[in-house]
């Protein structure tokens, strides 16, 4: 399994096709992936599925707090 992503996550990158990786759930899941080229993480580690309006006052939120950590 994971030489097959590696694989597929190589050839993107060598096309030049930015590569998301869906199913994130833990943080071995994000590591992996990363050092395996994935420029794009997505799944419960970060967030459980949003609606618009929640994903809206999810980023107005995290904007905020990191405006106010710089």
């Amino acid at each position: 399994y994971r030489m097959m992503v590696s694989s597929a996550v190589r050839l993107a990158n060598t096309l030049g096709i930015t590569v998301t990786a869906e199913g994130i759930e833990t943080e071995e899941h994000r590591v992996l992936m990363t050092r395996l080229g994935c420029h794009k993480l997505q799944g419960y580690l970060f967030s459980k599925p949003l609606t618009a309006d929640d994903l809206e006052a999810y980023a107005r939120q995290s904007f905020l707090l990191n405006t106010k950590a710089s």
